[in-house]
């Protein structure tokens, strides 16, 4: 193209950021007079149209696609030539941005001369804007104001009618369909021939003909021609919004199959009926190649154990489904096999899969993992194929058992850090107290000194029997009982040296529980009433809606004490270890219940056991 003086300022608009990286520099070496400004989020490029003298916009962009975009420009700047530069090149789009009123619109190419084309069309766009302008400022100047608004009329009417054949010629040329119009009698009124790589031909001896011309002359077969004049008659009567009919042109040998679509409109109230012709032997080939690769795969899918396996197209759509884990998630091969994961899994779970599934596409693998009605999966994605990658293949493996194990793994760990903590910590005082009262005694014999290592050495033995229970309550309770809640409360009471304390029980629930846990459960709760609340503490045990409480008129527990409670070695009595309340929550964790403190209505303390499984 021959270098302008006259410089341009473009803003092109693409979600693809690398593409658009290509683009400038192809548009602007096609032509040295433009300078193209890149912007991958239309809404972003809504506040830089300011000084731009055109926009060049992609079609399919997230969030806010090219028609969109063009509604918001018009908005601000009315005039401002907007071209839709799409690989969307089909006759709805085409169709929706003429509506729209976009200024021109060209189809994405993997070659060069597509630039050279677009360039041509910014340059002849923004000067004809020029000169509008131009021509409404003489206007302006010379005429009186009656005829200038009849010029200006006039002159808005030439271009409207400048602008439609622009339109036309310009949709005509850059689609890849071929076009034709048929009226209600099968007379085809405007022929654009067109298939495949095959350049447009204006077929002008089948204007006006009937369609059983092809017929006569050879292009289509009888029951082609048959075909189309049903589905002329389908769309014209509204039954249908498109009829897709497969023809076999004799015209284009190497076309096998050609897809012809069929849509109704309306001008200027007749109404006719546009066919597009597609070559679709490629993709027919195709998906017979996914058809028989798929099939490779029916055996491993129908047969995968503990999980699924998956294939699916370039649509997204799953092609086969199988694999033992699908029953865990309500679902049948029949359910997901047609549909895309959106149709199937909730919008964050179906955004995920489609995003490893498009890369699988693009020829990558990945590995991610993924949660669903409580089950955990882990998912590697991968493309089926070597160099034309058209499906994908997705293999589920369930590992809620692995993760449960190794959730248990860190529990433990967490534990053990824990008791070591304990160990180096608590059980260094009372050795600390032992140590010198040996030293004192050895050195004076008085017996007060042996009395104070005795109780060294029974707090140590107290601390070690504490540690060792608290170790055993950390296991996962699996053999659940039904225990009636009344026996193992008198039962835990009775083992506890309450001496006046009082018990109230006000339950008679059954629950499922390990009795002995749930006994020692009890026991410690009851134990910590009685070492805080004094001899003569009142003890009430009650029903929760899942579970129960155990109640003291004790002096309670400080808020800011009650979060570090079941904390291993808390403990706000001189003589206790801390590891009693610590014991009763390993306890409800081991049985999956939920323990919480807070005060009572006497003003003591009252533990609150939920998550409780009532016997009915």
């Amino acid at each position: 193209m021959e270098e302008s003086t006259d410089e341009i300022s473009v803003l092109h608009v693409d979600d693809e950021t690398e593409f658009l990286a290509v683009a400038s520099e192809r548009l602007e070496r096609a032509d040295e007079g433009l300078s193209v400004a890149t912007e991958d989020d239309p809404r972003a490029a809504l506040d830089r149209l300011a000084g731009i003298d055109c926009v060049v916009s992609d079609y399919q962009m997230p969030g806010l696609d090219g028609l969109r975009f063009l509604d918001a420009v018009r908005n601000e700047y009315p005039d401002l030539p907007f071209i839709l530069f799409t690989g969307e090149g089909s006759e709805e789009v085409a169709a929706d941005a003429i509506s729209a009123g976009v200024t021109d619109y060209v189809q994405k190419g993997a070659g060069t001369e597509q630039y050279v084309l677009l360039a041509n069309r910014v340059r002849k766009a923004v000067e004809r804007v020029a000169a509008q302008r131009a021509a409404g400022e003489r206007v302006t100047a010379h005429e009186s104001p009656v005829a200038s608004d009849d010029a200006e009329q006039a002159d808005e009417t030439d271009r409207a009618d400048e602008t439609d054949v622009d339109w036309h010629r310009a949709v005509v040329e850059t689609m890849a369909e071929g076009v034709y119009v048929i009226d209600a009698d099968y007379r085809m009124r405007f022929v654009n021939y067109r298939i495949g790589d095959t350049s447009a031909v204006l077929a002008d001896d089948w204007i006006d003909q009937p369609l059983s011309y092809l017929a006569e002359t050879g292009v289509l077969s009888e029951t082609e021609v048959t075909a189309i004049e049903a589905g002329v008659d389908t769309v014209g009567d509204g039954d249908a919004d498109e009829v897709r009919i497969d023809l076999e042109p004799g015209i284009v040998p190497e076309a096998d199959v050609v897809e012809l679509r069929l849509t109704r409109m309306t001008v200027d109230g007749e109404e006719l009926v546009l066919g597009t012709t597609r070559d679709v032997s490629d993709r027919l080939e195709r998906e017979l190649e996914l058809q028989r690769t798929t099939e490779r795969y029916r055996t491993l899918i129908d047969n995968f154990p503990n999980g699924g396996v998956f294939t699916f197209d370039e649509d997204l759509r799953y092609t086969l489904a199988g694999g033992e884990g699908l029953s865990a998630v309500g679902l049948t091969a029949e359910d997901i096999e047609g549909a895309t994961p959106h149709e199937l899994f909730p919008e964050d779970i179906a955004e995920e899969i489609e995003t490893h599934y498009r890369a699988a596409l693009e020829g990558e693998q990945h590995t991610f993992e993924q949660s669903l009605d409580g089950n955990h999966y882990r998912v590697h994605t991968l493309p089926i194929g070597d160099e034309d990658v058209t499906a994908g293949m997705a293999v589920s493996q369930d590992v809620t058992e692995r993760k449960e194990h190794q959730r248990e793994l860190e529990r433990q760990n967490e534990r053990l850090e824990e008791f070591t903590s304990v160990v180096s910590h608590d059980l260094r005082n009372p050795l600390t107290v032992l140590r010198g009262a040996l030293e004192l005694a050895e050195r004076t014999g008085e017996a007060e000194h042996f009395e104070r290592g005795e109780r060294a050495v029974d707090r140590m033995e107290r601390l070690v029997t504490d540690l060792r229970s608290l170790a055993r309550q950390g296991d996962r309770v699996t053999d659940l009982e039904a225990v009636a809640l009344p026996d193992v409360i008198q039962g835990g009471w009775e083992t506890v040296e309450t001496e006046d304390a009082t018990l109230l029980v006000d339950v008679h629930a059954t629950i499922l529980a390990d009795e002995g846990r749930l006994r020692q459960l009890l026991e410690n709760l009851f134990r910590n009433a009685v070492e805080h609340g004094g001899n003569d503490v009142t003890v009430r045990v009650g029903p929760l809606e899942d579970g129960l409480y155990v109640a003291d008129d004790g002096p309670g527990i400080a808020p800011e004490d009650r979060e570090h409670v079941f904390e291993s070695g808390f403990s706000t009595s001189d003589d206790g270890t801390g590891f009693g309340l610590a014991i009763v929550r390993e306890i409800a964790d081991a049985h999956g219940w939920d323990i919480d403190v807070c005060e009572s209505e006497d003003g003591g303390a009252r533990f609150e056991v939920t998550g409780v499984e009532l016997v009915e």
